[in-house]
């Protein structure tokens, strides 16, 4: 076949301020309705494509692409259609009504149905090294893992009463068996030859199976989560004598190359090590019904739980966990301890009854030293000399929501006002401090809430919302470019329905553009980054349809309309290296590939 791109309509714009805007169509609809590009997968090289049409009237899904149409099904999900290296596509669709039968799972390939079986897992499927597609599936009671390529064909494992995927520290997965959720390949614990790994059960025994070899054990269960290696390079887990984890406790352990650890009823990730390659992590001993107290392990030596220096000198009880484990280089062990408060009901509710108060209180533990953080805080940020940022509640009684930076013996609480939540934080590039806080007047008609943003000891200035940025997996208020610069997008209300969005930089509210296709207001703003050439890059929506909904969204830079309207607005991306904005966008039935190039 010959590159797609190379026959599909391309077209250029040269903008008067030196942005251009390229369009090249990757597809184009001939069925009924609009094109979306969420339901289009496209081979990078340009050589095939993959777009999942529903047909709205029979609840069906079906596959169109340059080889051929796929059979109908009740679901094909679009994030999970991978490509190979030579552009043939590979998916699971499914069939869930009960009346179709037992095997409902289907491996489809360039439309074509290869294979079924009574379930696929669809949210680990990959392609490994030798360009074939990977999945786990069962039939009857028992998993194998299939391999399938055009050129090679189909082979299997061997049969196994339960195989997992194996993730690392990035996904601490509660994936359940029937979840339709495409995850990135960044959350999948690879080995040291960068293959992807599963963890297989057989008659009570777990293996650890990669695509070069079998590490047989003697483990009941492996924590699917737990894998890494150590400082020598070694293979290190969480193990379980007998049985299966999340079935009942006891018997858990941490095995760390070929040395075996005490067991304790619960041993939770992650696993850390000292200078000495000691395993640390943190287990648990059982309190009472679905309660346990947490407590950390170097090695086989339980470490002492410090005391609350401002009540008793009584052990703490980490009844709600330990997060943020750390060592030192000097081994240093801390973390932060969560212990359950409840305070009791000081009054009777509207409806008779009283209602106690829950809170985890918070502390910061360092060389056997706690020091107490507050109550609900959220989560923690670290500034380049070690200090912590978090929000919290200081004083039960009081329950203000407080902005708080901790030093280790001492903390300062940061806000002057009282808010009802800390809406963000965080460090600018330069390690001043930002927050929003946030006020709810309930008696309000519709200006209900206020976000009022701080950076450093200035005010910023007052909206209803901050609007967050999302970017692939990480979501952000303020967007910052070179000297210092800021941007942001906030809401305003304008209307008892409507707000109206704004741009706002460090010289203030960005005037509405004067070449926009729509209302005279922005509905919502998306995407707002700083190119690295300083300018402003965001997306907008426009213009609704008031019966449909439907949303116009454009495109700007430094405020200006790049002149070209979409229905929607997918897969953003901005390549740095090269100073170029990328997404996908359709207008009518046609989807289109655009590039701005800075």
């Amino acid at each position: 076949m010959k590159i797609l791109y190379s026959i599909l309509f391309l077209l250029s714009v040269q903008i008067a301020f030196s942005q251009t805007i390229t369009e090249t169509e990757i597809f184009n609809l001939t069925y009924k309705g609009e094109a979306d590009p969420y339901f289009l997968k496209y081979d990078k090289t340009g050589t095939n494509y993959a777009y999942v049409y529903r047909i709205n009237d029979e609840n069906k899904n079906f596959i169109i692409s340059p080889k051929n149409l796929s059979d109908k099904y009740d679901y094909i999900e679009p994030l999970q259609i991978v490509f190979d290296n030579e552009g043939n596509y590979y998916t699971i669709a499914t069939d869930y009504k009960e009346d179709y039968g037992a095997d409902n799972y289907f491996l489809i390939v360039n439309g074509e149905q290869i294979k079924n079986y009574n379930y696929i897992e669809q949210y680990s499927t990959f392609l490994n090294k030798q360009n074939e597609y990977v999945f786990i599936f069962k039939t009857g009671e028992m998993y194998r893992i299939g391999y399938y390529s055009i050129k090679t064909g189909f082979r299997q494992s061997e049969e196994y009463d339960n195989i997992r995927p194996a993730f690392n520290s990035l996904m601490l997965s509660n994936q359940m068996e029937g979840d339709m959720v495409a995850y990135d390949e960044k959350y999948f614990f690879k080995n040291n030859k960068d293959e992807r790994v599963f963890l297989a059960t057989k008659n009570g025994k777990t293996s650890i199976i990669s695509g070069s070899e079998e590490i047989k054990t003697d483990y009941g269960d492996i924590n699917e989560g737990s894998l890494v290696y150590n400082k020598n390079n070694e293979l290190s887990y969480i193990a379980k004598k007998t049985g299966r984890f999340y079935e009942y406790t006891g018997g858990e352990l941490v095995v760390s190359g070929n040395k075996t650890y005490n067991s304790f009823p619960m041993v939770s990730m992650p696993l850390v090590f000292d200078q000495n390659n000691e395993p640390v992590y943190v287990a648990a001993d059982s309190i009472g019904d679905y309660k346990f107290s947490y407590y950390v392990v170097k090695g086989n030596e339980k470490q002492p739980v410090p005391s609350d220096r401002n009540s008793s000198d009584a052990p703490l009880n980490f009844s709600n966990g330990i997060s943020d484990l750390k060592v030192s280089a000097d081994g240093v062990i801390s973390y932060i301890g969560n212990s359950e408060i409840i305070v009791p009901a000081s009054n009777i509710s509207d409806d008779g009854n009283s209602y106690d108060d829950y809170y985890t209180k918070s502390y910061l533990v360092e060389n056997n030293k706690a020091y107490e953080l507050g109550y609900n805080i959220g989560s923690i940020l670290y500034n380049s000399k070690g200090d912590m940022l978090y929000s919290g509640i200081a004083n039960t009684g009081k329950k203000e929501r407080l902005l708080m930076m901790n030093y280790g013996e001492s903390r300062i609480i940061l806000n002057k006002k009282k808010y009802d939540d800390i809406y963000d934080y965080g460090f600018t590039p330069n390690e001043e401090i930002f927050y929003g806080g946030q006020t709810y007047d309930e008696k309000a008609l519709n200006n209900n809430y206020q976000t009022t943003l701080f950076i450093g000891d200035k005010k910023i200035g007052s909206y209803a919302f901050l609007a967050y940025q999302y970017y692939k997996d990480s979501s952000y208020i303020l967007a910052y470019g070179p000297g210092n610069k800021f941007a942001f997008a906030a809401a305003e209300y304008l209307d008892s329905v409507n707000n109206k969005y704004i741009v706002v930089t460090n010289d203030g509210v960005l005037p509405f553009p004067s070449n926009v296709s729509g209302s005279d207001f922005f509905l919502y703003i998306s995407n707002l980054i700083y190119t690295e050439n300083d300018k402003i890059f965001y997306t907008a929506d426009t213009k609704m349809e008031p019966e449909t909904y439907a949303m116009t969204r454009e495109a700007f830079v430094d405020n200006v309309s790049l002149g070209k309207t979409y229905d929607n607005i997918f897969d953003f991306d901005y390549d740095k290296s090269i100073n170029e904005v990328s997404f996908v966008g359709s207008r009518g039935k046609v989807i289109y590939q655009v590039r701005v190039k800075f």
